[in-house]
């Protein structure tokens, strides 16, 4: 272990750490064959290359005169791969809490599936493209969406106020568990006497229909279910009325990250049609185990940001410009980025 003063920057750390343990950089991503230069070592003719990739079977371009460079890349992300899935079981396998060796490699094999989602290229769209037709028609159907609620809930629900709009939100118990909804409101339900009664504030998710696929596929589940529906999370229901699941898993993590009880999902065609909303009761127990999960993870993987005490060392994750270290492409950018992140849980 290195010892550092509190006072040291990052870049000051992160450029001790990986002096002490330069040699061990080749190791962290797998072994020599995950590098593109392993396979581009002059005993390794073009021919021996792609008698490799076939036995592989991995496509490559037969364009000179970039054929050896291509198909070398090919087998490298190949083996790394391979060891992705290695570290895969390891992440799966009951690791001893004084196996370090291990438990070393199992932060870093997670780091390294994570990192490339956690800090993504910002979407470059055209004009017109999907995503911005999608943002776009979002804040339409806001515009409209109090009056939507009454009219497909035959009046049953209605929504009190406005919506409002956030970023990326989280409960200062549990930092580890964050979320980017739509909007969040405050949800009334009709009772016996015909007045609204406030239920609880219920989280927003939208998602725009704008391919002929999502179209088609979104009028047969209002043929098969109608256009309102509400179920409770983990029930066969939930599963009818939202069919995909990493939908289902994103309003649980709405409703989660907020600590609220009800989220809904509003599904609409361009120019603000709005043509179906579930609206979801995400259980207490669906919502504490979803945070114990979330919390061993932080806990175990990523104890640096999130494990008071801890000791604050970021691990590297390989050589520099590969897909472990996503849109940060490097060390001392993917470190100054946690450490904004380290800064402002501390807050």
């Amino acid at each position: 272990m290195i010892d550092l003063d509190d006072e040291d920057l990052p870049t000051q750390r992160s450029q001790q750490v990986r002096r002490e343990g330069e040699g061990e950089r080749g190791t962290v991503i797998g072994d020599e064959k995950c590098t593109i230069e392993y396979w581009m070592r002059g005993s390794n003719s073009s021919k021996i290359l792609q008698d490799l990739c076939d036995e592989h079977e991995m496509p490559y371009s037969k364009a000179p005169p970039t054929i050896r460079r291509v198909m070398a890349t090919r087998l490298a992300e190949k083996f790394q791969l391979l060891w992705h899935d290695k570290m895969a079981e390891l992440l799966g396998a009951d690791v001893p809490d004084n196996d370090f060796a291990a438990n070393k490699l199992a932060r870093i094999a997670f780091l390294q599936r994570m990192v490339p989602h956690w800090f993504m290229r910002p979407f470059a769209s055209k004009a017109g493209g999907a995503i911005e037709e999608g943002v776009q028609n979002e804040d339409q159907v806001i515009r409209v969406l109090t009056k939507r609620v009454k009219d497909l809930s035959s009046g049953e629900y209605a929504i009190h106020g406005n919506v409002r709009e956030f970023g990326l939100v989280a409960k200062r118990g549990h930092l580890y568990c964050t979320s980017s909804p739509d909007g969040v409101f405050a949800l009334k339900k009709r009772n016996s006497t015909g007045k609204y009664d406030f239920v609880s504030l219920c989280v927003l998710e939208m998602k725009t229909r704008g391919t002929e696929h999502t179209t088609d596929a979104l009028v047969e589940s209002i043929l098969r279910g109608g256009s309102w529906g509400e179920c409770v999370s983990g029930s066969e229901d939930f599963e009818i009325a939202i069919p995909d699941n990493a939908y289902r898993s994103q309003l649980c993590q709405h409703a989660t990250a907020l600590g609220l009880e009800y989220a809904m999902m509003v599904f609409s065609l361009p120019g603000a049609q709005v043509k179906k909303m579930v609206l979801v009761c995400v259980s207490p127990d669906h919502q504490k185990y979803l945070l114990e999960y979330q919390r061993l993870m932080a806990r175990q993987y990523i104890p640096f940001a999130h494990v008071d005490g801890a000791v604050r060392e970021i691990p590297s994750l390989g050589k520099d410009f590969t897909k472990a270290c996503g849109y940060t492409q490097e060390y001392y950018t993917l470190e100054l980025y946690l450490q904004l992140s380290l800064a402002h849980r501390m807050c």
